[in-house]
């Protein structure tokens, strides 16, 4: 869905007034590629076995200020069966604890899938670049929270000052999730597309005219909509960068389109519709040449691998928690200094509106709660191997669009058949139990390259599918040519 903003309502140009605030110096993107070993973020040990284990879930601590708060959330996000310890704070109140004594135990895919209650349908889920499954605990911290906890920001009463630990502890965990150790610089929208352009908005109302904005052929409409809107208002110069023969980020175009005028640099972590990823330390490193803000989309790609937003050099990027096993709820980062600039010397509170979906936060909190408890290590390595089955064994004739290889790339996959409009696929496929898209998938720049006019359809692996998906997936495909 385009954002359709109306940009009447976009704010009025205030007075610019000095430089640009200064930029992250690179650092060293330490991202990795989901299909490659991931070092970071896995919460996973090694037994001698080759077994991987994952502890105990942690005690969840209470905040000084609000004692009676954080218990109550660990008690609601606690699942059924486990121990309840209470013991009195300082104001003679009970202070709930929840722990667990559960043992350590192997996690394996087949047990992980258990954890998600549309995965027990006969269905086969290929269909996670729109959108992952959930696990019943974020299932579970949604309705606790709504049916224990409900209540607005602001009272003095228990539900009240539960609510308010809980906005506090997502924006913390939201933080740890991008890669930054500041709460300040990361905030909440009703979607990515959303939270982009509010972003965008804020942005582009400081910058003058005939001043550029470069985009991508791999950038989502979240993207690359807000600027050519604001562009429109304000007398900006949007330049789109292309692609090169097997659909990756021309990286020659990318550092030629970038000069004195150009302001911002926006592009995707990987592609939505082909898994392809980008260079994000390259790019962000030709943007900070130019004086220009790093600006990254890493929606499709929180799934497959961590986003390291300082690690990276990235100045602002933005995301949906329904990508990563989370609820409908859009995620944006923005350095301290530019959030000032653009708020009138605030922080990521200054771009957001209204009362904030707190049972969404509740889930959202539960979903940064599995992804540590798998790792990045179990996720990016059962990715690459279910990547590298299907990419040896797809049948012809059906081509692959986008590249060849695991490396590079998520374990997201466009493929056209000659002579067959990706829709009649999609249907064709959903009728043999195989879930998969259809269209350009808010990638129409990333089609066009492609000289896709119909689009493609779309297979996605996550960590929760299995290497019978993926056969499940071939066959379909191979008896689908075949007639």
């Amino acid at each position: 869905m385009k954002v359709g903003v109306d940009i009447s309502l976009m704010p009025a140009r205030p007075a610019r007034g000095g430089d640009r605030p200064a930029l992250w110096r690179d650092r060293g993107c330490r991202q990795g590629g989901p299909l490659s070993a991931a070092k970071g973020g896995a919460s996973l040990v090694s037994t001698q076995s080759g077994e991987l284990f994952s502890g105990p879930l942690a005690v969840v601590g209470t905040s000084s200020e609000t004692p009676v708060a954080a218990a109550e959330i660990a008690q609601a996000q606690q699942p059924p069966g486990l121990p309840v310890a209470s013991q009195a704070n300082n104001y003679g109140e009970k202070v709930i604890h929840a722990m667990s004594t559960a043992t350590a135990s192997p996690l394996s895919v087949d047990a992980l899938r258990e954890r998600f209650p549309a995965l027990s349908a006969p269905t086969v889920r290929l269909d996670g670049p729109s959108g992952s499954q959930t696990p019943q605990q974020v299932i579970d911290a949604i309705v606790g929270y709504l049916s224990g906890s409900n209540a607005n920001l602001g009272g003095a009463f228990g539900a009240s000052l539960v609510s308010s630990e809980l906005f506090e502890q997502a924006r913390t965990r939201t933080a740890a999730f991008f890669g930054t150790d500041d709460a300040g610089e990361v905030g909440f929208a009703l979607n990515a597309s959303m939270a982009n352009a509010a972003l965008a908005y804020a942005a582009a109302a400081t910058l003058s005219p005939r001043e550029e904005i470069v985009v991508t052929a791999l950038d989502h409409d979240a993207n690359t909509d807000p600027w050519r809107q604001a562009a429109a208002r304000y007398d900006l110069v949007v330049r789109t960068v292309g692609l090169d023969a097997e659909g990756r980020l021309d990286k020659a175009e990318l550092q030629a389109a970038v000069g004195e005028r150009t302001a911002i640099v926006a592009f995707p972590y990987a592609n939505n519709a082909t898994g392809t990823m980008v260079d994000v330390a390259e790019a962000a490193k030709i943007a900070h040449a130019a004086g220009a803000i790093a600006w990254a989309d890493p929606t499709h790609y929180a799934p497959h691998g961590p986003i390291n937003v300082r690690a990276c050099g990235v100045d602002v990027a933005f995301c949906s928690a329904y990508k990563f096993f989370g609820p409908h709820l859009g995620l944006f980062y923005a350095r301290r200094d530019l959030l000032a600039a653009w708020t009138g010397g605030g922080d990521a509170t200054g771009l957001e509106r209204g009362t904030p979906p707190l049972e969404s936060l509740a889930g959202l909190v539960a979903a940064f709660d599995y992804l540590e408890e798998v790792g990045w290590e179990l996720i990016t390595g059962h990715e690459r191997t279910l990547a590298e089955r299907f990419l040896v064994a797809i049948p012809a004739p059906w081509r692959l669009h986008g590249v060849p290889k695991p490396d590079g790339r998520t374990a997201t996959f466009a493929l056209t058949l000659p002579g067959h409009s990706p829709r009649d696929l999609a249907e064709t496929l959903a009728q043999r139990g195989i879930a998969v898209g259809a269209g350009d998938f808010h990638s129409p720049a990333t089609m066009k390259a492609m000289r896709l006019d119909d689009g493609a359809i779309r297979m996605g692996f996550l960590h929760y599918n299995t290497a019978a998906d993926v056969d499940s997936a071939l066959s379909a495909l191979a008896a689908i040519a075949a007639a």
